[in-house]
């Protein structure tokens, strides 16, 4: 039975295969031998093709073996007899067809050869979904580089880009587009990594049309599965994004410091970096304000960088914040984070902006050279956390205690 979903290759090899596949992968729909459609959306009219006139078309395109057209057709919609297309017709051969079958077809690994499983993405590993739930997983070590990326007074610390790549890949995979919003992100129990492997869930709740709840659950195999983080996807078209005046903010930022004396600085507030490519150039700053520049070869931007980057943006954001509070800081919330353009850029500028005198909550933007505005991320709040709730202990998983301290800060002092 054909599906809603339809896609054609137009081939006389298995190499002319091969290459509409790689196209489709990468979104190369206008290529000549490659069609894509919905049956449904894109359904051409049975007012011109059908009764005895619209079959007698169809037939001569396939005795003509029009093919370009039989597939434009068939994509849209369109019923076709194929059996017109053979002078003998090929015997079928049986495949398994059904989505959630249990059954493995791999081959097994002879015994000299190591044993792997295939992932669906370097952050998400399988698709465990079935009729009831909507369900991603993935198992991540510290050896994995991204998924613990700093130290903070020797207490590994899971990555809060990791948490946003997670949403924002299982989102796409279930959805099949980018995912441009995120709404409301919330961290109900930051989380340190110890050395087991940790087991992340990433749940998804279609809630209507145009939104979508999600919660990442963490855990491992000394522990529940625990939920640690939602918010919701929100499906939206957003407006050309606003420009910044990066010349005024370097004006405004009258503490300069190189790349070099950044890490310093951040070491001597307690947080130590484990994945450090040297992106960044320098770092500019005053009271409120913190500017970041990113300088990286072409060839350095991979499926990670993205990653990379925010995770050094946000610990600009934690640099920003500790210089006005010498306590241990964690991200508890994020208002809206869209992302405008993807981040390809040879040169980029993160921008973090202390938007509440009360309290720390700030604005993140990351722009390319010209100042174009590719990711805002609105509303970031931080919080004190008392780390002496942390007992990290060889082998495992800390989750701390949800024990946010509200309390007044005093801004008069900074650290040196």
């Amino acid at each position: 039975k054909a599906m809603e979903e339809r896609l054609v290759i137009k081939a006389e090899s298995i190499a002319d295969v091969i290459k509409g596949l790689q196209n489709y992968i990468n979104k190369k729909y206008d290529t000549e031998n490659l069609f894509v459609g919905n049956a449904k959306q894109g359904k051409v009219s049975d007012f011109l093709l059908g009764g005895e006139e619209g079959n007698a078309f169809l037939n001569v395109l396939i005795q003509k073996k029009n093919l370009s057209k039989i597939a434009t057709l068939w994509i849209h919609g369109i019923a076709l007899n194929w059996k017109l297309l053979y002078n003998t017709i090929p015997s079928k051969i049986s495949i398994p067809t059904y989505p959630f079958a249990k059954e493995s077809y791999w081959m097994l690994p002879s015994n000299n050869e190591e044993k792997t499983t295939a992932r669906l993405h370097p952050l998400v590993h399988t698709n465990d979904s079935d009729f009831n739930r909507q369900l991603y997983k993935s198992t991540f070590t510290t050896e994995d580089g991204f998924t613990c990326t700093f130290h903070w007074n020797s207490i590994d610390l899971l990555s809060t880009s990791l948490c946003i790549e997670l949403i924002r890949t299982s989102g796409a995979l279930a959805l099949r587009e980018d995912v441009i919003v995120i709404n409301n992100i919330v961290w109900t129990k930051p989380i340190t990594v110890g050395t087991l492997p940790i087991i992340v869930e990433t749940e998804l709740f279609l809630t209507d049309a145009n939104t979508v709840d999600f919660e990442i659950q963490i855990g491992n195999e000394n522990s529940e599965i625990a939920p640690c983080i939602e918010g919701t996807i929100q499906k939206e078209s957003v407006s050309n994004s606003a420009t910044i005046d990066l010349d005024a903010i370097h004006t405004e930022c009258y503490t300069k410091s190189n790349a070099e004396d950044y890490y310093k600085a951040l070491n001597a507030l307690g947080i130590q970096i484990t994945n450090n490519k040297d992106y960044l150039t320098y770092c500019h700053y005053n009271d409120d304000t913190t500017i970041i520049k990113l300088h990286l070869e072409q060839e350095e931007i991979d499926d990670q960088f993205q990653l990379e980057v925010l995770e050094i943006t946000f610990l600009s954001l934690l640099f920003s914040a500790l210089k006005t509070i010498e306590k241990a800081l964690f991200i508890k919330s994020i208002s809206r984070f869209v992302q405008y353009k993807s981040l390809e850029e040879k040169e980029l500028y993160a921008i973090s902006k202390r938007i509440d005198e009360n309290a720390l909550i700030y604005d993140v933007d990351i722009t390319d050279a010209q100042g174009e505005i590719l990711v805002h991320i609105e509303g970031v709040v931080l919080e004190h956390i008392d780390t002496d709730v942390i007992e990290p202990k060889e082998h495992s998983l800390a989750t701390l205690v949800p024990n946010w301290v509200n309390e007044s800060l005093d801004t008069t002092q900074e650290v040196s």
